[in-house]
């Protein structure tokens, strides 16, 4: 958001404009050029006060309510301000129902109190504020909704910066302080408000804590090459992983700028430089960020005993990471061939490729289906026999096969399921797919139809004789009925789990 006011008595809305003609300035010479370009909006109250500027106000404020209804199809006028700051607000708090957003509004003396926006990240200041309004302005971004990608808000002021610091420590030392209801004077502790977590540090203390984290995670990991193998080594790395990953969301919030000479902040243009400053070279920093990340989780997951998708760790990665699924396409098209020609060991080698593809990936779920598939492939099973396949395979893409073969594992799962305990003419596999598509993962929730209670009665008849698990075909009746509802039960929350 950007709050702009001038002082004097003089009308605010033609700076509110002239920012917003700017960025639209700005934004076609981007989309000439190919460029990324932002969606700005702009509110101010209508003008009714018969005042010289009254129709350059409201002149203004309809050429940027048609601007906003060009962009998002809708259609408000002047005799609907409130229904298009409404809407507005939605686009910038990130609560509008067709899924369109702001990126930036330009604003005079709206929505700076009252006004919730948890995924606002940064306030920019044109105007004076203080006191009370300062603290309710600045604390339009201190709404948080994720703390690893946004750890707190920011506050970029272009009005008489220094005086405004003042202003902003002043009102800080006043309203984040429990005693200052007891003195007349409250000095300004800039130290204080630090501490206390009221400022954020410099960007250099940020660094400096963050680079302590990395040299750790550097000795913990053997220099960013591999998990460690003792249960308390990788609680320790998913403690460090967890610091490290909140510090890099805080360097990210700095502005690269030059202060004494030294280059400081975060730079969106070369973001390798903080990487290689912190000790670490790209390749390193993508290896801890994606593979080492996801081996963590799934072995901390393991150690839990819980889905991997309940593990809380997010990565924050200095760059954007793009996946290249034509490079899976095309190694699960030579893992096909290879097998089919039985180069085993060539196959082999794609099927590694295709393991550490996956392990990069941050869909745990995606990537455990491609190593079912490449495994289902490299073993033989997959095309299924009597599948037409023409070779040599080429594949536009492999969604479908990764699809194909995982839905083939499933049934096999399941139809071996019901031959280990005997159900095989009990229950079909559709059956019990259907049951765990209404199945929430923990609950005992089977049965609402009675289906588990006839399965249980129909399955004691004959498992003694059609069970081809030789112990569970030993249990007694009662044992068996028992224990075959806890794995129907086991079964499922696995199934979900991987959904």
């Amino acid at each position: 958001m950007l709050t702009t006011h001038v002082g004097g008595n003089r009308p605010s809305t033609p700076m509110a404009l002239m920012y917003f003609d700017e960025f639209e300035r700005v934004n076609q010479e981007r989309a000439a050029q190919g460029l990324p370009t932002l969606k700005v909006g702009v509110t101010f109250s209508m003008s009714t006060n018969n005042s010289d500027n009254q129709l350059t106000t409201n002149d203004g404020l309809l050429r940027a309510m048609n601007h906003y209804n060009k962009m998002f199809g809708t259609n408000f006028g002047l005799d609907d301000v409130s229904g298009y700051t409404q809407d507005l607000t939605t686009r910038l708090n990130r609560t509008a129902e067709d899924g369109q957003y702001l990126d930036i509004v330009i604003v005079v003396d709206q929505l700076l109190t009252g006004f919730d926006a948890p995924k606002m990240n940064t306030l920019y200041v044109d105007r004076t504020l203080k006191d009370a309004l300062l603290i309710q302005a600045y604390s339009r971004t201190n709404r948080i909704a994720d703390n690893q990608g946004k750890p707190w808000g920011r506050i970029v002021n272009y009005r008489w910066p220094a005086k405004n610091e003042e202003l902003m420590n002043r009102a800080l030392s006043i309203y984040a302080n429990k005693a200052s209801a007891d003195v007349q004077e409250t000095l300004i502790n800039t130290k204080e408000l630090i501490d206390t977590g009221v400022l954020a540090k410099s960007f250099k203390e940020q660094f400096e804590d963050v680079k302590h984290v990395v040299n750790q995670l550097a000795d913990i990991t053997d220099t960013f090459t591999e998990v460690p193998a003792s249960e308390a080594k990788q609680e320790e790395m998913f403690n460090l992983m967890r610091t490290y990953s909140s510090g890099m969301s805080k360097l990210k919030q700095y502005d690269p700028e030059t202060v004494n000479g030294e280059g400081i902040g975060f730079d969106y243009d070369n973001p390798e430089q903080l990487v290689t400053l912190l000790g670490m070279t790209p390749e390193q920093e993508e290896i801890l960020t994606t593979s080492l990340y996801n081996d963590l989780k799934e072995r901390i997951a393991k150690i839990h005993d819980v889905p991997v998708a309940q593990i809380e760790l997010r990565m924050i990665h200095v760059k954007d990471v793009s996946v290249n699924y034509d490079y899976l396409t095309e190694l699960v098209e030579a893992l096909m061939n290879a097998v089919h020609e039985d180069r085993m060991d060539a196959a082999a080698d794609y099927r590694d490729k295709i393991s550490d593809f996956a392990m990069a990936l941050e869909d745990r779920h995606y990537a455990k289906q491609i190593n079912n598939a490449a495994d289902a492939i490299y073993s033989g099973n997959y095309p299924p026999e009597g599948r037409d396949v023409t070779y040599p395979v080429q594949l536009k893409s492999s969604l479908d096969i990764i699809h194909d073969a995982n839905t083939i594992i499933v049934k096999d799962n399941i139809f071996d399921f019901r031959l280990k305990w005997g159900i095989i003419d009990v229950i079909s596999n559709d059956e019990i797919l259907e049951l765990f598509g209404r199945h929430g993962a923990g609950k005992q929730d089977l049965d609402s139809t009675g289906r588990i209670s006839q399965l249980k009665k129909d399955a004691r008849k004959e498992y003694q004789v059609k069970a081809q698990d030789k112990d569970v075909a030993k249990l007694n009746k009662i044992t068996y009925g028992n224990a075959l509802v806890a794995a129907l039960y086991k079964f499922a929350d696995s199934y979900v789990n991987e959904r």
